[in-house]
């Protein structure tokens, strides 16, 4: 069985400045839950980097969130549905994804309402490239999941881009 993949396009990416601004990433966030709580993952899946380390369709982001991160449906038949984050009931922690004061390898910043965090490494790029990554949880069915995303944030020239790394209850 061969499987094919769609062409992204690639002026649909969502690029951000190389400024490393939080309120912009955290705007990514925003997007991305839009698209998704809106039943439109090609739109979200245009939003991520086309070349990134894992090839990605709407389908199988679909697939993920609908079945609370796995690839076969739930046992109940229950299909999750990402929620908008105004919607969303519950009280998220953020608590969790605050940098600890004494951490020397990364800088960070956790949205003030919301369950998404930023982080930078401060000694240059990853392995993979990365400047920092993103840490996002999923409001499904109306309220607050475990399920989240883990973005790692590249450059794309003089911008910055999100490369989708997972989806998984975290």
């Amino acid at each position: 069985m061969r499987f094919t993949f769609a062409k992204k396009n690639p002026l649909k990416m969502r690029l951000i400045s190389s400024n490393k601004e939080a309120s912009d990433v955290f705007d990514f966030c925003q997007d991305w839950l839009e698209a998704l709580s809106g039943g439109d993952y090609g739109a979200a899946d245009e939003m991520i980097v086309p070349d990134g380390h894992y090839r990605w369709s709407p389908g199988m982001i679909e697939k993920l969130i609908a079945n609370y991160g796995h690839t076969e449906p739930l046992r109940s038949g229950r299909r999750c549905q990402v929620t908008s984050a105004d919607a969303a009931s519950g009280t998220p922690s953020l608590a969790c994804l605050r940098v600890a004061d004494d951490e020397d390898t990364v800088s960070g910043q956790v949205h003030e309402k919301y369950p998404f965090a930023v982080y930078w490494f401060l000694d240059g790029p990853s392995r993979k490239g990365a400047l920092g990554w993103l840490h996002l949880d999923y409001p499904l069915d109306g309220a607050w999941s475990d399920l989240s995303s883990i973005f790692d944030i590249v450059a794309r020239g003089d911008q910055l881009g999100f490369d989708l790394e997972r989806i998984e209850v975290l």
